[in-house]
């Protein structure tokens, strides 16, 4: 017989839970499907919006990526301007790597990121950036580039304490503040001081005493919310801000993490974190507190991630206190005293589906929003991303036009073009027509891209190989788009000697895909998927024949 671990008297306790289970599993079910839309009709309007950003890496747009989420600097515009059309106060900081997507060995790439950087400056200008804690990517950079582009920009950056003898790092604020809509904001940076910096002592114990100055400062200036944006990694923020009294929310960038982290407490804060790549946009609605008292979460996320705790928890109880009877042991204190913890988490379970009011004051609710890639976008932002685009195609077409492949070694065979291999292999070559593959270069040209660093080298065959393509030099077109001897190398000697087995590969390895079908350009990749659907009838088998 089947042990029966609830057949004991029940306690009020056990009462409680089971008429409110029924109330907590539908809850609970519709926690699961919670979206922005519709939310809290009941409550008030909140006295402010805090849009937020983390390690966002100058990311203006996706590469190849189709599948939820996308992001992209005109979907997040768009977004932001449905966001704030109610006219309510708001504003939008960021936190992390913030200007550059990446830092290129050469100086052609180096001129491209900093092309790149001084229109997502501009973007960020447009839509409303208010301040940034910059991340290590942004202190590492050339002081003469950064210091343009802090020129350039109509936003903060934030650190306090930063600074270095000889004044380079004077490009950073320790802290401001910001009347939004009659609500006073201090935001002050947490930035970890670069290497090679002048300063001395415990870096730790300077961002402490820096942090500490700048909070004072702002709650002396009149702020009622005080957010710190900060670049450091989360021990070090969880020991900064649980030592710091005044900081009601915290920004952490610096984490690099793709998915976004629920809100959590630090001493009297809450820290936030939205992924990275401006995928998501983490928004934030605060309730004011008249007593000036910090803030409590009640938003949905973290209830969510609260009962998926308690629910596991529960169900690991229930199965141990069921083995317990079984084995005859129910009666035993320690026994009813697990489930005794059991009917508290129940309760607490229970409870944990509906927060405090928000009229009551003090309290903020955060959600993420994904940037999908239906969602809208602005075509003013939009215009900004094709005119880059346009520009560093024209600047890379000139100055790497003398750029030429390595030479072929002696013996070794050259790259001839997909069309010396439909010479021969015609039903194959008329598949790969067909083909994305076949198609991968005019793409390119389509966004004005077929001469940018980040793009052509996955859209081209042999690049930077010997006798391989290059950004500008492709034999004349006939190493565009990702061509045969792509997967099956170089195809001169097989062309000498077609009856010679071993002079061109028969498959492509994993490892040679996914220098190009990696997460950052090719999110849905699975190799046994791909490979089977390149596999079919005069490419790699029989062809049908006809009836």
């Amino acid at each position: 017989m089947r042990p029966q671990p609830f057949r004991r008297a029940a306690s009020w306790p056990a009462l409680l839970v089971a008429m409110a289970w029924p109330v907590l599993t539908a809850a609970w079910c519709a926690s699961l499907g919670h979206t922005e839309s519709g939310r809290h009709a009941e409550r008030p309007p909140p006295d402010l919006r805090v849009f937020v950003l983390t390690d966002v890496h100058g990311y203006l747009e996706p590469c190849g990526c189709t599948s939820r989420p996308l992001g992209g600097v005109d979907r997040l515009a768009a977004r932001l301007r449905a966001r704030t059309a109610d006219g309510r106060p708001w504003l939008l900081v960021a936190a992390g790597d913030l200007l550059f997507e990446r830092h290129g060995h050469s100086e052609h790439a180096r001129v491209q990121e900093r092309m790149q950087a001084e229109t997502f400056v501009d973007v960020m200008n447009r839509i409303g950036l208010l301040a940034a804690a910059p991340g290590r990517s942004d202190l590492d950079a050339d002081r003469t580039e950064l210091a343009a582009l802090v020129s350039r920009a109509r936003f903060a950056l934030l650190g306090a304490g930063v600074a270095s003898s000889d004044g380079e790092l004077g490009l950073l604020r320790p802290h401001l503040v910001h009347d939004v809509g009659g609500v006073r904001v201090g935001l002050l940076g947490l930035v970890r001081v670069p290497d090679g910096s002048s300063t001395s002592g415990d870096p730790n114990q300077r961002l402490l005493e820096a942090a500490r100055a700048s909070v004072r400062a702002v709650r002396e200036a009149g702020a009622q919310i005080v957010i710190a944006l900060a670049s450091v990694d989360r021990r070090l923020v969880r020991r900064v801000v649980s030592e710091l009294d005044g900081v009601d929310l915290v920004v952490q960038g610096g984490l690099d993490r793709a998915e976004p982290l629920p809100p959590s407490e630090a001493g009297a804060a809450h820290i936030l974190h939205a992924g990275r790549h401006g995928q998501r946009l983490l928004v934030v609605e605060v309730w004011r507190s008249a007593r000036g008292a910090g803030l409590r979460d009640v938003s949905a996320w973290t209830r969510q991630v609260r009962l998926r705790r308690l629910r596991d928890e529960m169900a690991d109880l229930e199965v141990r206190i069921a083995r317990w009877r079984a084995q005859g042991r129910g009666a035993h204190p320690d026994v009813r005293a697990q489930q005794a913890r059991l009917d508290r988490l129940r309760l607490e379970a229970a409870s944990s589906t509906h927060g405090p009011v928000p009229a009551l004051g003090g309290v903020f609710d955060a959600w993420v929003e994904e940037l999908e890639p239906d969602a809208e976008r602005d075509p003013e932002i939009r215009g900004l991303m094709i005119d880059l685009a346009r520009r560093i195609n024209e600047h890379n077409r000139h100055a790497l036009a003398h750029l030429r492949p390595p030479p072929v070694p002696n013996g070794q065979p050259r790259y001839l073009g997909s069309e010396s291999c439909g010479s021969c292999h015609e039903p194959a070559y008329r598949w790969w027509r067909s083909t994305p593959h076949g198609r991968a270069y005019a793409t390119l040209v389509s966004r004005h891209k077929q001469y940018n660093l980040h793009c052509v080298g996955c859209h081209v065959t042999g690049y930077g190989r010997p006798g391989g393509a290059t950004v500008t030099h492709n034999l004349d077109g006939a190493l565009v788009d990702v061509g045969c001897e792509s997967c099956h190398g170089p195809g001169s000697a097989h062309a000498q000697q077609p009856e010679r087995a071993g002079l061109v590969a028969r498959d492509a390895p994993e490892a040679l895909c996914v220098e190009c079908h990696n997460p950052e350009h090719s999110d849905r990749f699975h190799y046994g998927v791909y490979r089977s659907m390149l596999i079919v009838p005069g490419h790699g088998r029989p062809l049908v024949a006809a009836r």
